[in-house]
């Protein structure tokens, strides 16, 4: 233990109970007593051995007891997110931080692969590099695990309220180094004295107590990334970034090196190769990122190509060349880093959204050896020129006028129609005019948008097709038009359709609604995301837009006239198509939201006395608030009110909240649980749980900023709780669910059922239902007032009694004794109770991954509760292992562990594994239990030992789950070009998907990189011309074959969800990349070249040690054998058939594929000497077999000439005939 004697005298426990502990009067003579000296979010592999520590400088002990610990989600002094910590020994008992001296808290939890208790403190030294130390370790408790992506920390507060905090910002800390902080009592937040420093727990370096903070890095490089350009108009052939010198000095690329970047921290990414060049003081280059894939190949084009793509052909920038990496990803989320060979390093990163096919991402140099600041997002490409703003002048402030919704114009989109029956030829949008007088639509400018907003940055024009005598489009007031967009790609051409074809899509052919032509777009996203700009000569403009999900190949998505805001109001989702023909509620102007005078928050009423007679929902749906006053252009104060009916205290963590997508019958064919943080807040009898809906602009609010805005004072984490989600929608039929972890309802309401039930602040509050108490109905719709109901109107004026349960839930295990590889394998449980089950949970672990994962099971109609291994989680397994545990709410009952076997695992000490019959060259992998180091390998007797190699044993397996694939898009799973599989089936709800690879992918020493593509209905691949399907995908996972998963290092969390597709803030495509560990290729493999040997079957023998494995192989390198009919040579007359005698010895026949001259045929094929062409004629037939040798025979047949020929013999051409004359002819 290192001693750090600082400070004596005073510092006493007392002084922990009094204010000023963390501020001594002096001082400019002591730091805090105590402070949180380093913290270690990250590691290698599963993070069951993050740490903080906590430094006392005094000379005296300091208990722990009394001191506050919490993990904190902000840099301030506002604990509203704040996580309580238990800080103990590791036996449990109370603990003190020694005089002078650090100690190591150790984070210890259970999650996801996460098992932190199974771990010894033996294991924990020896993760951070000395299972000899000394060093005190502690643990704590209460928090799954620290964000390794930063912006966390941990707080400590004394008993008088006063409190010191240490915050790691992102990019702080990565898998093998940590953050140090400083003692300070300038200010509470600690200040950072190293990031990404080596990990010393229990031992602080002087710096941290130093009474002045260390001089500042002098290691910043003299160079940064000024610009990204990943995305343009047509293929990406010309994709760029940019590189400025900010020093004083000349500057040689050569002594840097570049990487492109999936993370905004200082590791990963793949190496760039940069042409080198010096860069005088304050000189820009611009590098030119070349490679070749799919349809892009950079380097055929030319210097003058790039530079005229970017604008001046003429221009003079620098222009470096980099290849090494194929393409920077449009979606964002990438970056480029530079490192010297000191190991000081930058990087600058583009973010989700930050760019487009129009716009690049601008950075400043910040000064700092870590990310850049991103200072221009979706802004005009300035390639070699750099803003003064970039480099560290001021940036001009431009006042900006606030836009005056009324002055939005009375035109707008009244109806989209992105998608039809199969090719999309028929597209269109509807515009009406909402005015009292005509409108003539060339006076307006139409686009195509890619963003809710006013930012046209990203938007693409679109031109109204006129007639050579047309000059103008009148829209009369009060009308309607349907614009067709037309376009022209592959498989589609919009311009050779007819009005009548557009009419008769639509179902109204014999409507005479006014058609008009739009180009500028080839095709509308079917994913949604997208919209249509309508921009008046004023400048004025008005918009609509539909979200993912609102449309469908027979359905299209509605807008009513909104004139207090320029985005229209969708109406109605998945409605019937009516292009030319708008609703009367579709052109009600008046919806305008009324002004709300606040009225004084009434108190809540008292608690209702319990009633034994009354019989209600034991929890009810009491109010729902779906539109807000907006922060960030979001619903920032969004609820869910629950009441509790009952006369004892509810643990809403057996519960959940599901929001509901209904249809139009209210059968809800797709949902979505939002769990609440905390997960397990009590909600005490006759009184309310309010639920606020946190998503991505609200997330800097805190508990204090909700109830100021509603003037209530609802206890954080008790009263008041967050959902973090996208939101609730405010327009379109929408239901919200109380349910138990089983999946059983308890209360549901519906709004927007048969119109628009949301107004801005304006609580739909519900009353529970006569017929059916689980079912509330709509009450009023008035002001919010979260946490107050009104008893005997909207809840009961009694609480129901809930009677003793003695009865705890019977468990009954109806899983198979053994699972089948190769299959799914489900764990199925039949449980039981005289009231309802609300949770239960299944643990599950295997032989190979460490930890154990808890899953919520949900109830079937029989009672049955089932958790599924798909199959892939199978691969290299022995065994599973599970527990099942389930509550009433009152007793909580468990089973015994249960391990099953799976079926065909095989555990001999050597191993042979090949196909059973092979062509061409083979691999031929042993197999063993321990080191492979003395196996051999002979085949027919001859010792191919020394040609072995380290190997996988087996295929692994890429593995995700997926929601939202649409139906005909080849979306795909490609290694490098090589695709690996495609899945284009509708896929609703979460659907488990796998794909074995080749092994022959992974190599020894290297990292593997899969990518998931969105595609288009032709290729997964990025098309310009054609739209990309839009779906989400989570859980990426690599299942190797001795059966340990791997994840990707960004994405450890099994829940954390990509959005994939074309539309703003989704990825084309994903690279997911697994570091595969050197002890993966503990197999050795053999690649055996079948064809010097002869056809038939071979003896395989493997040994290691004293054991040995024997197997057979047959090779077949010989193709089919083809007879033909007719054989070659043959006259043919009158009719026969064409036909081939195709036999195979070894794999069996394949494919046939036959040819007349050109023409592909069909065998047997009739025809005779009359149909044909007198003369040769070739037949030709290949065959495949399963091992893919093939065969070509030919024959060529001859046919005579056997149409009737007629020969006029007299008269002569020409002559003339008198009656009588004899005509005479030879036939």
């Amino acid at each position: 233990m290192r001693h750090l004697f600082r400070t004596s005298g005073a510092v006493l426990v007392a002084l922990a109970m009094v204010a000023g502990f963390f501020s001594p009067a002096s001082a400019a003579e002591a730091p805090p007593p105590l402070f949180v000296s380093e913290i270690a979010a990250d590691h290698p592999g599963v993070d069951n051995f993050e740490y903080f520590e906590l430094t006392n400088t005094t000379d005296q002990d300091i208990p722990l007891t009394g001191i506050g610990v919490a993990y904190t989600y902000v840099d301030s002094a506002d604990t509203d997110r704040d996580v309580p910590l238990t800080v103990t020994t590791l036996e449990d008992a109370p603990a003190t931080v020694p005089a002078g001296a650090s100690v190591v808290v150790w984070l210890q939890y259970a999650g996801g692969n996460v098992n932190s208790f199974e771990h010894t403190e033996a294991d924990f030294r020896a993760q951070w590099g000395d299972a000899a130390s000394t060093y005190t370790v502690l643990k704590a408790t209460g928090q799954n695990g620290m964000a390794n992506g930063g912006d966390r920390g941990i707080r400590l507060t004394a008993p008088g309220g006063e409190a010191i905090w240490s915050h790691y910002p992102a990019g702080s800390v990565s898998t093998t180094t940590t953050a140090h902080f400083r003692a300070t009592t300038a200010t509470a937040s600690q200040p950072h004295v190293a990031e990404l420093s080596a990990p010393s727990p229990g031992a602080v370096d002087p710096l941290q107590l130093a009474d002045e903070a260390p001089a500042p890095e002098t290691n910043v490089l003299p160079i940064f990334i000024s610009e990204i350009a990943p995305d343009h108009p047509g293929s990406d052939e010309f994709e760029f970034f940019e590189i400025t010198n900010v020093s004083d000095g000349a500057v040689d690329v050569a002594d840097y090196d570049f990487t492109y970047t999936f993370a905004d921290t200082h590791e990963g990414g793949n190496p760039l190769t940069v042409d080198d060049a010096t860069l005088a003081p304050g000189e820009t280059a611009v590098v030119w990122l070349q490679y070749t894939a799919n349809n892009i190949d950079s380097f055929a084009r030319s210097d003058e190509d790039f530079r005229t793509q970017w604008g001046d052909a003429a221009s003079t920038y620098a222009l470096l060349k980099a290849t090494g990496q194929s393409g920077m990803a449009n979606g964002g989320n990438r970056g480029i880093r530079i490192t010297d060979a000191g190991g000081a390093m930058n990087w600058s990163f583009y973010p989700t959204g930050s760019v487009s096919s129009t716009t690049t991402a601008h950075f400043a140099h910040t000064g700092e050896a870590r990310s850049q600041g991103l200072v221009g997002e979706l802004s005009a490409p300035s390639p070699g020129a750099v803003d003064p703003v970039q480099i560290g002048a001021e940036a001009p402030v431009e006042p900006v006028e606030p836009a005056d919704p009324a002055d939005a114009p009375d035109v707008f989109v009244s109806e989209i129609g992105p998608d039809n029956v199969s090719h999309d030829e028929f597209e269109f949008f509807e515009i009406t005019n909402a005015s009292d007088s005509d409108v003539d639509l060339t006076d307006y400018q139409l686009a195509y948008i890619y963003a809710d907003t006013d930012d046209v940055a990203r938007d693409v024009s679109l031109t109204l097709e006129l007639a050579d005598d047309e000059t103008s489009v009148v829209v009369p007031a009060g009308g309607a038009v349907a614009l067709w967009l037309k376009y022209v790609s592959p498989n589609i051409d919009s311009f050779a359709r007819t009005d009548a074809d557009f009419r008769a899509m639509w179902g109204a052919a014999d409507d005479e609604y006014p058609i008009v032509g739009v180009t500028g777009q080839r095709g509308m996203a079917n994913g949604g995301d997208r919209g249509v700009r309508i921009t008046a000569p004023d400048g004025s403009m008005t918009w609509s837009y539909y979200p993912p999900g609102s449309v469908s190949p027979t359905t299209t998505v509605h807008f009513r006239h909104t004139a207090h805001s320029p985005s229209q109001d969708l109406v109605e989702s998945m409605s019937a198509p009516t292009p030319g023909r708008v609703d009367d509620a579709q052109l009600d102007t008046a919806l305008v939201p009324p002004v709300v005078e606040p009225e004084p928050t009434p108190e809540p009423d008292p608690v209702p006395d319990p009633d034994p007679t009354l019989e209600t929902a034991a929890l009810q749906i009491t109010e729902v608030l779906p539109d807000t006053s907006n922060v960030g252009g979001a619903d920032a104060y969004e609820f869910i009110e629950v009441y509790n009916a009952t006369d004892r205290p509810v643990d809403f963590g057996d519960y959940k909240i599901n929001y509901l997508y209904p249809a139009a019958d209210l059968s809800v064919p797709t949902s979505t649980r939002w769990p609440s943080q905390p997960e397990a807040p009590v909600i005490e009898p006759g009184r309310t749980l309010v639920l606020w809906i946190k998503n991505s602009a609200n997330q800097h609010l805190t508990y204090t900023d909700f109830n100021t805005k509603w003037g209530t004072a609802l206890e954080g984490d008790v009263e008041l709780v967050e959902i973090h989600s996208g939101g609730m929608a405010n327009a379109g039929l929408r239901g919200v669910d109380v349910i138990t972890n089983t999946g059983v309802t308890i209360s549901r309401v519906y709004y927007n059922v048969t119109g628009d039930d949301t107004l801005p602040d304006q609580g739909i509050h519900y009353a529970v239902g006569d017929e059916d108490p689980a079912l509330s109905e709509i009450l009023e719709i008035a002001p919010a007032t979260p946490g107050i109901v009104g008893v005997g109107t909207q809840v009961p004026d009694g609480l129901m009694v809930v009677t003793d349960d003695p009865v705890a839930p019977t468990i009954v295990d109806v899983t198979a004794a053994e699972a089948q590889p190769g299959a799914d394998f489900g764990i199925h449980h039949r449980i039981t109770d005289d009231r309802i089950v609300r949770t239960a949970a299944l643990e599950l672990r295997n032989d190979v991954d460490g930890g154990t994962d808890t899953h919520n099971l949900d109830r079937s109609p029989d009672d049955t509760y089932t958790w599924t291994v798909p199959a892939a989680d199978l691969t290299g397994k022995r065994w599973y292992e599970y527990r099942v545990t389930a509550t009433d709410g009152t007793n909580p009952v468990a089973t015994d562990w249960v391990r099953v076997p799976v079926a065909g695992a095989n555990t001999d000490p050597a191993r042979i594994h090949h196909d059973d019959m092979v062509a061409g060259t083979a691999p031929i992998v042993v197999g063993t239990e321990a080191d492979a180091a003395d196996a051999t390998l002979s085949i027919d007797g001859r010792d191919v030992t020394d040609q072995l190699v380290p190997a996988l044993e087996g295929k692994p397996v890429f593995v995700f789950e997926a929601t939202g694939v649409n139906d005909y898009f080849r979306n795909g799973v490609l290694v490098g070009d090589e695709i690996v599989g495609i899945f284009e089936r509708f896929t609703p709800d979460w659907t488990t998907l796998s794909f074995p690879v080749d092994e022959g992918h992974l190599t020894l020493g290297e990292e593997f990189t899969i990518s998931v593509w969105a595609g288009t209905k032709a290729a997964p691949e990025i098309d310009l011309d054609e739209n990309n399907d839009d779906f989400e995908i989570r859980n990426l996972r690599l299942v190797l074959p001795d059966g340990r998963t791997l994840r990707h290092a960004d994405f450890v969390d099994a829940g954390t969800i990509l959005r994939m597709g074309d539309s703003v803030g989704k990825l084309d495509y994903y690279d997911a990349v697994f570091g595969v560990p050197a002890d993966a290729f503990g197999a050795l493999r053999h690649d055996w070249d079948t064809t010097v040997v002869a056809d038939g079957p071979h003896e395989i023998v493997a040994t290691n040690g004293d054991a040995s494995a024997t197997s057979t192989i047959v090779v077949d390198n010989t193709a089919p054998s083809i007879a033909l009919t007719p054989p070659d040579g043959l006259a043919q007359k009158g009719a026969f058939a064409l036909d081939a005698d195709v036999a195979d010895a070894g794999s069996g026949v394949a494919t046939v594929e036959a040819w007349l001259g050109s023409e592909r045929i069909a065998l047997p094929y009739e025809t005779s000497s009359v149909e044909l062409d007198a003369g040769d004629h070739t037949f030709r037939v290949v065959a495949t077999d399963a091992l893919g040798n093939s065969a070509i025979e030919t024959s060529v047949f001859i046919t005579a000439a056997e149409q009737p020929g007629i020969e006029i013999l007299s008269p002569a051409d020409g002559a003339a005939i008198i009656a009588g004359d004899e005509l005479t002819a030879r036939v």
